[in-house]
């Protein structure tokens, strides 16, 4: 057990076996390392500052990280709106304006058998005549009934498609 003094102080220490050796610093050369000290206190303050403009930037990066985040999830609600609304027009049964909607395609066709046709000035290969009066436009873009024959759409006919299974 150690023995403790009463008054606090503390008892002598032996000195240290180990020599310092010659240590001894030379005029000389404590004044050439004294110029280097200023050389040495520049390049820390410069150090220092670029420490200082990483940090700010590192800041702005940490800053913007979470707005990126947020314009993610905005860009995936936005989406999932989309694919609804998607969803809900492909839905919805597109008519004629004015046709009611209780009204089937069959008998919106069956009462609009007879009426006009307008004739544009050049049309493709697949329309045939039959003969009926129509009307047309002029000149002028007027229409006027002629007696040209009526301008049908020709229905393709249709295709035998045959198909070849292949198997690996």
């Amino acid at each position: 057990m150690k023995s403790r003094s009463l008054s606090g102080a503390i008892h002598p220490v032996l000195q240290s076996p180990l020599q310092q050796g010659d240590l001894n610093a030379l005029v000389t050369s404590v004044q050439s390392l004294a110029l280097n000290v200023n050389e040495i206190l520049n390049t820390v303050r410069n150090l220092d500052s670029r420490m200082n403009q990483l940090e700010t930037k590192v800041d702005r990066i940490l800053s913007s990280q979470s707005l990126i985040q947020t314009i993610k999830n905005d860009i995936v609600g936005l989406t999932a709106g989309m694919a609804t609304l998607e969803g809900m027009i492909t839905t919805v049964k597109i008519m004629d304006p004015g046709v009611p909607s209780n009204v089937t395609v069959e008998d919106v066709r069956k009462k609009l058998g007879n009426h006009a046709v307008v004739v544009p000035e050049s049309f493709n290969d697949s329309f045939l005549t039959q003969s009926e009066d129509v009307i047309s436009l002029d000149e002028l873009a007027r229409p006027t009934a002629t007696s040209v024959k009526k301008i049908v759409r020709k229905v393709p006919p249709q295709k035998d498609l045959t198909g070849l299974k292949i198997t690996l």
